[in-house]
């Protein structure tokens, strides 16, 4: 849905109407087709090992990306002093 949705920027109300019908489509499929997309349910027990490792996931996006931007600019810091 999220490439339906960049495709179809800028939004005019053709665009809003096939995200509309690109939406309404994948919510009956859930509805009345439940295993054709192969959508178990969500609290299966192994399912809910998913959930601590989501967030796990999350932290070391978080913790890695203030490292990077820490090292990039002391990095560029040290490169403005040499040339200087």
């Amino acid at each position: 849905m999220l490439i339906v949705i960049q495709v179809c920027s800028p939004l005019n109300a053709y665009h809003k109407f096939i995200i509309g019908a690109s939406i309404a489509c994948y919510v009956l499929v859930l509805i009345f087709l439940p295993g054709f997309y192969d959508i178990h349910h969500i609290w299966m027990w192994w399912s809910l090992l998913f959930i601590p490792l989501a967030i796990l996931v999350a932290m070391l996006i978080y913790w890695f990306s203030r490292l990077t931007n820490r090292f990039v600019s002391w990095f560029f810091r040290e490169n403005e002093e040499e040339m200087s």
